[in-house]
């Protein structure tokens, strides 16, 4: 009789690492994405980020200046690209925030539009 149930404890063990090695697979591909989510979210918050403070330097040229003097403004790891209409004595200020690297499409773009009343 234990002739005939020595295969059965080998099949068990191959069925239990089996099972083992997929759940392992799976929550490593489930922490890969994770990862990659929250990079993506750090980078999209980064260039609103930037956005929001090109239109805060966009309003305090035109502020000072009376004008828009310059269409992008450099914070380091992104920038932030201005757009500007006047109607009257309102300004519609456009900008465009944009972090990381935009080479190896690791970046992120995030816009935002102020009404700013001089």
């Amino acid at each position: 009789m234990f002739r005939n149930e020595r295969g059965v404890s080998v099949i068990t063990a191959i069925f239990i690492i089996t099972v083992i090695a997929i759940v392992g697979t799976i929550l490593a591909v489930q922490a890969i994405t994770q990862a990659e989510e929250t990079g993506n979210e750090y980078l999209s918050t980064q260039a609103l980020y930037y956005a929001e403070a090109g239109a805060y330097c966009a309003m305090m040229d035109i502020y000072t200046n009376n004008s828009l003097t310059v269409s992008s403004y450099d914070f380091g790891n992104g920038t932030a690209n201005i757009t500007v209409t006047q109607n009257g004595n309102l300004w519609i200020i456009e900008s465009e925030g944009i972090c990381g690297d935009t080479a190896t499409e690791k970046y992120a773009r995030r816009k935002l539009r102020v009404i700013y009343r001089h």
